[in-house]
């Protein structure tokens, strides 16, 4: 009994300690608007003329060149016009068509062998002229929405060309900024390669005229033509990169890629 006694009495010293005062909640409360506004964006602005955050007005001209000179463009367009073309023609048959005619004859009629007084033995000739003109009209009844749906697809067809000519000319500006920072960055990669090559090319000539007086060992001259030969490769290799950049541009802008662009 005294231990059932006991056990009562630990287990409520253990659910004591257990239980705490219940919490406080401060709620504070907080003004809501009654309109809520958002940043105006202009589609048209941050798609056809990105470009122009960048302030280089190299880079926009460059950017107008390729949209006049580039072939793929222009296969898009061409693609884009025939698919409009289409359109048109597949939405004429949900019109009347009329058709107009006409015809003009003239004829000339000799009379031979007839006593008429007054030929001397000449021939009597009359002239005649008919005109006719006809109007045909014909219209089909596109009772089964033939017609109609064939204008819908026609239509589609038109909308997705316009996305593929829109998609290749947000594309082409793209690349062509691309394709110029590259062209900029091997531009100065090889002037400073250039200057590299001509560092090493002045520290050989003093190491060499030091070696003549005695003063330095072969060994410095040897190591002196090895960092020279090491940055004449690295010219001509950023040399070889600017030519692909600059192939790569002139492609971009409809030119022939000669790699002579400056």
């Amino acid at each position: 009994m005294q231990k059932h006694i006991l056990h009562f009495f630990l287990l409520s010293l253990v659910l004591w300690s257990c239980a705490s005062a219940p919490a406080t909640r401060h709620i504070q409360s907080v003004d809501l608007p009654t309109q809520w506004h958002e940043a105006h964006l202009d589609s048209t602005d941050s798609q056809e003329a990105w470009w122009v955050s960048f302030y280089n007005d190299e880079l926009g001209n460059l950017i107008s060149r390729s949209l006049e000179g580039n072939f793929d463009l222009r296969v898009a367009a061409g693609r884009l016009d025939e698919a409009m073309g289409l359109a048109k023609i597949a939405g004429a048959d949900l019109l009347p068509s009329a058709q107009v005619s006409g015809t003009a004859i003239r004829q000339r009629q000799n009379f031979v062998g007839l006593p008429i007084p007054g030929s001397e033995g000449g021939v009597i000739t009359s002239h005649s002229s008919t005109f006719s003109t006809s109007l045909d009209l014909s219209w089909e009844l596109d009772l089964w929405g033939r017609i109609r749906s064939g204008k819908s697809a026609a239509l589609a067809d038109v909308s997705a060309a316009y996305a593929d000519f829109e998609g290749a000319k947000l594309s082409l500006t793209g690349r062509v900024a691309q394709a110029w920072f590259s062209y900029l960055e091997a531009r100065d990669q090889v002037e400073l390669s250039q200057a590299t090559v001509q560092s090493y090319q002045n520290t050989l000539d003093q190491v060499e005229q030091r070696f003549r007086l005695g003063l330095r060992g072969s060994l410095d001259v040897r190591l002196a033509r090895s960092n020279l030969e090491s940055a004449r490769a690295g010219l001509a290799s950023r040399e070889q990169l600017l030519g692909a950049t600059t192939r790569q541009l002139e492609a971009l802008l409809g030119q022939y890629p000669s790699g002579t662009y400056a």
